[in-house]
């Protein structure tokens, strides 16, 4: 019977796990912490995923899981870069606004403008 409710219905992704599991911790801060405001928006992430998990407008969702992933590959190479650039002294890293590819250029260069290997774009860096 469930099985047949839920069906059309988007349903469980990666966007609705972390949303959940950001639901609960803040649900827990709040009853640690005595702080009502972070339960309020612990409940409002909730009915959030609730929406999504439940909703029939699957392109939209789609579009929504989607945009969460680019923005989740484009934080883990910011991340990245910040690494690389902590660790490397004679060279200074950039990602691609276009593609998020990780580029590489010499430091005490000035302003450059680089030509992403990946997809093509110019975008200017200071090195």
């Amino acid at each position: 019977m469930f099985r047949q409710w839920m069906k059309g219905r988007y349903g469980m992704d990666a966007l609705n796990q972390v949303l959940l599991i950001t639901s609960l911790l803040l649900q827990l801060l709040s009853s640690l912490l005595h702080r009502p405001v972070l339960g309020i928006f612990a409940l409002s992430l909730l009915i959030w995923m609730l929406f999504r998990f439940l909703s029939k407008n699957i392109v939209k969702r789609s579009i929504e899981a989607q945009t969460y992933q680019l923005a989740s590959v484009f934080a883990k190479h910011q991340l990245k870069v910040l690494q690389l650039n902590a660790q490397t002294k004679e060279y200074k890293h950039v990602l691609c606004p276009r593609c998020a590819q990780i580029q590489r250029l010499p430091k005490g260069k000035g302003r450059v403008t680089i030509r992403c290997k990946n997809c093509g774009q110019q975008f200017d860096a200071k090195s």
